[in-house]
């Protein structure tokens, strides 16, 4: 079994430098390290060099102009050759036996198709003050209780399509059956993977800025070919929100609204089992999404983002109303569209000769 690690990052060379670090300090080294980088900046190049001088043989630097995350992470996944990937994010940090615990947990059955770890945020430190103001969160029960989640199984993704948190814990236990995985520190075997292909549907989203949940959807194709593992403890360590670099996700204004509306359309499309469910959960999703936009605009009202993300959300509700049902119900149906094209022109083609 061979172990290939790919980080998608964009402009974030501090949080790189820590993640390839920790890479490095690892007590069992992958094969290769793959660096997906979009951002395209000097800085970045700089962190990726100095980490080369460490370990020339096994850092590799990719460039691409594509910023959707789930694209840069196929990129990387498509210059690597090990039986694993290991797909990470660029601000996340893994304790040092973190390989050599993935690696144990996927040689434990053959049927194991992927293994991954919740993300272990870091505790905010008073001396630093934060880059930017949290929105507070609704208590989780009152959030779990409205979008019917409420005692679900960790790790579990809903008949509707809503993914379930999954389970942590401060200490190592042993690897759990789950039905997704964390893209911030996730692996799959690389026969999976290529099964799946690319979802083509899905890069469209987050080339549009409209892309979300794009880990679970992916675990969700992989599940189909075998068990997916999550080993809680604490080995994938992340910056505390209230001090992280932003990515170029939307945080706030017209693109946060249509992404929690009219992009979660497509990720429940997506995910869920029972299209009647999707619907359910959507209209409840949609409508605590409001409820939070609104009490953020009225907390600021002088801040137009609040309400610009108010008409993302009223557009993006708009558009799922008239919309749901040509949401296609797989990401890769473009793909399997195409393939099946193809094979019809070339039996045409075939039957003319």
């Amino acid at each position: 079994m061979t172990c290939s690690v790919c980080i998608a990052t964009y402009k974030r060379p501090k949080e790189l430098a820590a993640c390839l670090d920790a890479l490095i300090r690892q007590t069992e080294l992958p094969d290769e390290i793959i660096v997906s980088d979009a951002g395209g900046d000097r800085e970045t190049r700089d962190v990726v060099e100095a980490s080369r001088r460490r370990q020339e043989s096994l850092i590799r630097h990719c460039p691409t102009e594509r910023t959707a995350l789930p694209w840069q992470r196929w990129w990387a996944f498509q210059h690597g050759c090990g039986s694993i990937a290991v797909f990470l994010d660029d601000d996340v940090r893994l304790m040092p036996e973190a390989l050599a615990v993935l690696g144990s947990a996927s040689r434990q059955a053959p049927d194991i198709v992927g293994v991954g770890f919740p993300i272990t945020y870091d505790e905010h430190r008073p001396d630093r003050a934060p880059q930017e103001r949290q929105e507070p969160q609704e208590p989780a029960t009152i959030r779990e209780r409205w979008l019917g989640i409420a005692g679900a199984r960790p790790g579990s993704i809903t008949a509707g399509g809503i993914t379930v948190d999954l389970p942590m814990t401060n200490g190592h236990v042993e690897a759990m059956d789950v039905e997704w995985l964390s893209g911030g520190a996730m692996s799959f075997r690389r026969d999976v993977l290529e099964s799946i292909g690319p979802l083509d549907a899905l890069f469209a989203l987050y080339d549009a800025r409209i892309g979300k949940a794009e880990d679970a959807i992916l675990s969700s194709r992989a599940r189909r070919h075998g068990r997916l593992l999550v080993i809680a403890g604490p080995y994938a360590r992340h910056p505390a929100l209230a001090i992280a670099t932003r990515t170029a996700n939307p945080q706030d204004g017209y693109h946060k609204g249509l992404l929690e509306t009219w992009g979660r359309a497509h990720v429940l499309r997506w995910l869920a089992d029972d299209p009647a469910c999707a619907s359910q959960a959507w209209r409840r999703i949609a409508s605590l999404e409001v409820a939070r936009a609104l009490a953020a605009a009225l907390r600021h009202p002088a801040a137009s983002p609040r309400w610009h993300r108010l008409l993302g959300d009223i557009i993006g509700i708009g558009r799922t109303i008239r919309h749901w049902d040509h949401i296609p119900i797989q990401p890769d149906q473009a793909n399997q569209a195409n393939q099946a094209n193809q094979a019809d022109r070339g039996s045409r083609s075939a039957t003319a000769e």
